[in-house]
C-alpha cells in the first residue's frame, strides 16, 4: 500500500468521525478541498469503496450506508478506536498535522514541542519485534561516559513526552531494560531469534508505573488521603 493511499484512508476515517453522517456526494465535495488533495483530484466511487474496505480489513472499522437516512455513510463501530490506542493516536496525529498544514501562515504563532531523535530506528525495531530477532545496538546510556554494544530482545515500544522507548531484555544480563531510541548510535537486526515470553504483558508491566521506568523490586501500595475543609 502506498503512503498516499493510507493518508486518504485516514482522511476518510477522520472526516466521518467529525461529521458523523455523510452522503458520498458530501464526502466527494469535502475531498475536493482537503489539504492533502494537492492535485485537486476527484474522488471516484470505486476509490471510496476501496478505502472503506481497507479501513475494515486493517482496523476492523465498518462503514455502512443507510438508505433510510438519505443514503448517508457512517461508522458502525468505534470499538477498534477505543480498544487500540495506537489507532486513536494515528487519527489524532493525522488531524493535528492537517490542521497545522492548513494554518501554515501562522507557523510563527504555533509553538510545538521538539521531537527527539530515534524515530529512524522504528522500522528496524518493529520488524525485529514481529520476527522475534535480537537487535545489535550501540547504545549511549545517560549514566555512562562511553557507548556499549547491547544484544537486545525487543518486547514492546512506548512513547512518552515525544520520546520513543523500547522495553526488552539485554542478553548480557537478562534483566528487563528500557532504552531510549534517541540514545542509540546504531541499530540492526541480527540473525539470532528469541522467544517472546508468553507471560509478559506490556500493559500489565506499566500498570503501576508513572513514566517509563519500572522498579520490579517495589510493590504498589494503596495511599489513603484525608481532606478537610479549611474553613471549619
Amino acid at each position: 500500500m502506498s503512503s498516499n493511499a493510507f493518508k486518504r484512508q485516514l482522511w476518510l476515517l477522520n472526516t466521518l468521525l467529525r461529521h458523523k453522517r455523510l452522503t458520498f456526494e458530501e464526502i466527494r465535495r469535502l475531498w475536493e478541498y482537503a489539504s492533502i488533495n494537492d492535485e485537486r483530484k476527484s474522488l471516484s466511487l470505486r476509490t471510496f469503496h476501496n478505502h472503506k474496505d481497507a479501513l475494515c480489513s486493517m482496523f476492523g472499522i465498518s462503514i455502512a450506508c443507510s438508505a433510510a437516512d438519505g443514503y448517508k455513510y457512517r461508522i458502525c463501530n468505534e470499538a477498534p478506536l477505543d480498544n487500540a490506542p495506537y489507532l486513536q493516536w494515528l487519527v489524532n496525529t493525522f488531524n493535528t498535522v492537517e490542521t497545522i498544514r492548513q494554518s501554515a501562515d501562522l507557523h510563527e504563532r504555533i509553538i510545538l514541542e521538539e521531537m527527539s531523535d530515534g524515530a529512524q530506528f522504528l522500522q528496524t525495531v518493529i520488524r525485529a519485534m514481529r520476527e522475534c530477532r535480537v537487535l545489535n545496538v550501540k547504545y549511549q546510556s545517560y549514566y555512562k561516559t562511553e557507548p556499549r554494544e547491547l544484544h537486545f530482545r525487543p518486547y514492546c515500544i512506548k512513547v512518552l513526552r515525544q520520546r520513543w522507548y523500547v522495553v526488552g531484555t539485554v542478553e548480557e544480563d537478562r534483566d528487563i531494560k528500557t532504552i531510549s531510541l534517541d540514545r542509540a548510535w546504531n541499530m540492526e537486526a541480527t540473525g539470532k531469534h528469541f522467544e517472546y515470553p508468553k507471560d509478559f504483558s506490556p500493559k500489565e508491566y506499566f500498570r503501576n508505573s508513572v513514566g517509563i521506568y519500572v522498579n520490579e523490586g517495589l510493590k504498589p501500595e494503596n495511599i489513603v488521603t484525608r481532606v478537610r475543609d479549611k474553613k471549619r
